[in-house]
C-alpha cells in the first residue's frame, strides 16, 4: 500500500512540477484581477490558439509560456474579473486518504467519492452525512475512480487491485466484479444509456508501459472490447454523449478518440507537452477538452481533431477538466490546492475555489450546474456554490 501511495505522490507532485510550478495564485483578498494566459489567431476563433498551422505548435508555445509573466506570453492578454472564495458550502470529512475521485447523483441529492483509503463513500448532499462506505476493492485497497449509472441504482469503482467492481447504490451490496486488466485501474465511466462501462488502466510501475481500454457489457462481467493503441498509462477514459465515441487521456501525453462500436481508433490529438489526465465531452458532443501536467487546458473539435483553444494559466499541472452541463462554462482542478471555474465562450476565468490544503484531484458539478464538487489530497471532499454571478 505504502509502495502505490508513494507512486500516486510521485506522479501529482514529481511529474506535475515543472517551469510553470513557481507561480502564485492571487492572495491578497476576495475580488482580484486575474490575467489567464489565452491566446487566439483568428477572429472567428473562440479564445483560441488554434489551426494546425497555429499550433506551431502548442507544445511550443505552452513551453514558451510556462513560468513568464503576461508580458512574455506573446499578445496582450484581456484581464478577466474573478471572484475568489474560500468559503464552500460543504466540507465533507471521513476519508483517511486522498480522494480520488467525485461523482454528484443524476437527481444531485447525493455525492459518491473515491479515495486511497480503499473506499468509496456516498453522501447526502443537504446534510452532508456520509450514509454508505463500500469497501471490497481488497488486495490492494486504493480506489482511484467512481462513477454513477444513468439512473442512479449503480456505482463504478476501479481500484489498483486491477477490478472494476459495481455497486448497489442504494444498499451499497456490491453487484458484479469485473476482472480482465492487467494493470491498475484509473477511470471508470458508464455510457450515457447505461449498457455499458468502460475502464482504463496501466502498470503500476512502469509509467510508459502501454496501458488498456476495456469496454464491459453493464450487465454481467463480458469484455466486448480491449483498446490498445497509447504509450503509456490510461489516465482518463469518457463517453460522447451519444454514446458512440470514447475519448482517452494519457501518459504518453496525447487524447484518443474510440469508435465504441467497432473499438477502433479513430483520431489522436497531439498538443499536450507533458501527461494528459483528464479528457471531457462537451454536453453537444461537438468538443473535447483535455488537462495536462504541462498546466494548459486544450480544446479540440470531436469531429476532426483540430485544436480549438487553449487555456494556460501559467501555474501548475492541471488534474481535472469538465464542462458543465450547460456546456457554457469549464471547471479545472489544480496540483496549486484551487479550483477554477471558466466562461467557455470567453475563456475568461470567472472564480478561484480556495480552501483545500493539498492537491486537487477531481471536480464534478451538479446537475443543475450550481454546485461543483471537488475532492483532494487533503481528504475532505468540498461543495461549492457556482451559481453564475449576474
Amino acid at each position: 500500500m505504502r509502495r502505490f501511495r508513494s507512486l500516486i505522490m510521485a506522479v501529482l507532485v514529481i511529474l506535475l512540477s515543472g517551469p510553470s510550478s513557481r507561480a502564485e495564485m492571487p492572495r491578497d483578498g476576495r475580488h482580484s484581477q486575474v490575467a489567464p494566459q489565452i491566446r487566439g489567431t483568428s477572429a472567428n476563433q473562440r479564445w483560441t490558439v488554434a489551426t494546425p498551422e497555429a499550433q506551431l505548435n502548442a507544445p511550443a508555445l505552452l513551453e514558451a509560456c510556462n513560468g513568464l509573466g503576461t508580458a512574455s506570453c506573446g499578445q496582450e492578454i484581456p484581464v478577466a474579473t474573478t471572484f475568489d472564495s474560500d468559503q464552500p458550502l460543504l466540507t465533507l470529512k471521513g476519508h483517511a486518504n486522498h480522494v480520488t475521485g467525485v461523482v454528484f447523483s443524476p437527481d444531485g441529492k447525493r455525492l459518491a467519492s473515491s479515495s486511497g483509503d480503499g473506499t468509496v463513500k456516498m453522501w447526502d448532499i443537504s446534510s452532508g452525512l456520509a450514509t454508505l462506505t463500500l469497501k471490497g476493492h481488497t488486495t490492494n485497497p486504493w480506489v482511484s475512480s467512481v462513477a454513477f449509472s444513468p439512473d442512479g441504482k449503480r456505482l463504478a469503482s476501479g481500484g489498483f487491485d486491477k477490478t472494476v467492481r459495481q455497486w448497489d447504490a442504494g444498499r451499497g451490496q456490491e453487484i458484479l466484479t469485473l476482472k480482465g486488466h492487467t494493470g491498475v485501474v484509473f477511470c471508470v465511466a458508464f455510457s450515457p444509456d447505461g449498457k455499458w462501462l468502460a475502464s482504463s488502466s496501466g502498470d503500476g510501475v512502469k509509467f510508459e508501459k502501454p496501458g488498456e481500454i476495456k469496454v464491459w457489457d453493464a450487465s454481467n462481467s463480458q469484455a466486448i472490447h480491449t483498446l490498445t493503441g497509447h504509450q503509456g498509462r490510461i489516465f482518463c477514459v469518457t463517453f460522447s454523449p451519444d454514446g458512440k465515441q470514447l475519448a482517452s487521456a494519457s501518459y504518453d501525453g496525447t487524447v484518443k478518440v474510440w469508435d465504441v462500436a467497432s473499438g477502433k481508433e479513430k483520431l489522436t490529438l497531439k498538443g499536450h507537452i507533458r501527461l494528459v489526465f483528464s479528457v471531457a465531452f462537451s454536453p453537444d458532443g461537438k468538443s473535447l477538452a483535455s488537462s495536462s501536467s504541462d498546466g494548459a487546458v486544450l480544446g479540440w473539435d470531436a469531429a476532426s481533431g483540430k485544436s480549438t483553444f487553449a487555456l494556460q494559466g501559467c501555474r501548475n499541472g492541471v488534474t481535472c477538466v469538465v464542462f458543465s452541463p450547460d456546456g457554457k462554462r469549464l471547471a479545472t482542478a489544480s496540483v496549486d490546492r484551487t479550483v477554477q471555474v471558466w466562461d467557455a465562450a470567453s475563456g475568461r476565468m470567472t472564480l478561484i475555489l480556495k480552501g483545500h490544503t493539498e492537491t486537487v484531484s477531481s471536480v464534478s458539478f451538479s446537475p443543475d450546474g450550481k454546485r461543483l464538487a471537488s475532492g483532494s489530497a487533503d481528504q475532505t471532499v468540498r461543495i461549492w456554490d457556482v451559481a453564475p454571478r449576474r
